[in-house]
């Protein structure tokens, strides 16, 4: 195994929190890296179905139009007008709305 100490650089690492909270509030998908499947990253995404191919994302409250990350790691259901409890985030619910649907 081969271990690389780096330096911290808080401007870089303030850059990386403010990306990932817009990544965890947005109400839509992240835009694709590339617009063809051949591109080199895109050939070994996990992902490469739901971005090219039209493959539904997983069911759960994290991938439905409903939920908005709130505060204290919590989710908040618009639909249901309530925080959604951390073992059924997972589970999703029967009025299901993909972030993919718009």
């Amino acid at each position: 195994m081969i271990v690389q100490i780096v330096e911290l650089d808080w401007n870089i690492g303030s850059e990386l929190e403010l990306k990932a909270q817009d990544i965890i509030g947005s109400k839509v998908p992240p835009s694709r890296i590339a617009e063809n499947p051949s591109y080199f990253d895109c050939k070994y995404c996990t992902y490469k179905g739901v971005c090219f191919d039209g493959e539904p994302v997983e069911k759960n409250c994290r991938s439905c139009k409903y939920a908005t990350p709130v505060e204290n790691a919590e989710w908040h259901c618009g639909r249901w007008n309530a925080i959604i409890p951390k073992e059924e985030i997972i589970k999703g619910c029967p009025e299901h709305a993909s972030i993919n649907n718009g």
